[in-house]
């Protein structure tokens, strides 16, 4: 039986292309996650920005409302968000849940696309397929410039856009 060499070939493009594209989503969901979830950087951020003073809270304080909010982020907590010092409205509320909405399809769908880098990467890689590896480089690089653009031409519209997709 014959083998058919461009359908395989067409299957190869194909899968260089997802993989690609799921490497750079991978790496600008984990950067989004590190960053969101990230207590270090608050942490510092509190004193360097002096959010304490600027807030009129202490910083016990800026503290244990800041870990109510990321546990209450968390795609494994399932309770309603009560902040323990602050009062929300229930347009900030509501903020919140939107919040953690996108939160947590951007983290499922950084965990599928990571398993389809690493499976598919493992495939292309047997097949001595390595221009997965420039496209996903570049692609990470793109990805955020392009998400930038619309944003520093109409960040109302980019918002609202944003906001409806996820």
């Amino acid at each position: 039986m014959k083998k058919n060499k461009s359908g395989t070939k067409i299957l190869d493009r194909l899968i260089t292309i997802v993989v690609s594209y799921s490497i750079a989503f991978s790496i600008f969901a984990l950067a989004t996650t590190a960053v969101v979830y990230g207590k270090w950087l608050y942490y510092f951020e509190i004193d360097f920005l002096n959010i304490p003073d600027l807030a009129d809270m202490t910083k016990d304080d800026v503290k244990r409302n800041y870990d109510v909010l990321i546990t209450y982020l968390s795609p494994f907590y399932d309770g309603a968000l009560q902040l323990p010092t602050l009062d929300m409205s229930t347009n900030g509320r509501i903020h919140f849940v939107d919040v953690k909405n996108i939160l947590v399809k951007i983290q499922y769908v950084m965990y599928a696309t990571i398993m389809i880098a690493i499976i598919g990467g493992i495939y292309l890689l047997k097949k001595k397929n390595e221009k997965f590896l420039l496209h996903g480089s570049i692609l990470t690089i793109i990805f955020p410039i392009a998400l930038m653009l619309p944003i520093a031409i109409n960040f109302e519209k980019s918002f609202v856009l944003f906001h409806k997709l996820l």
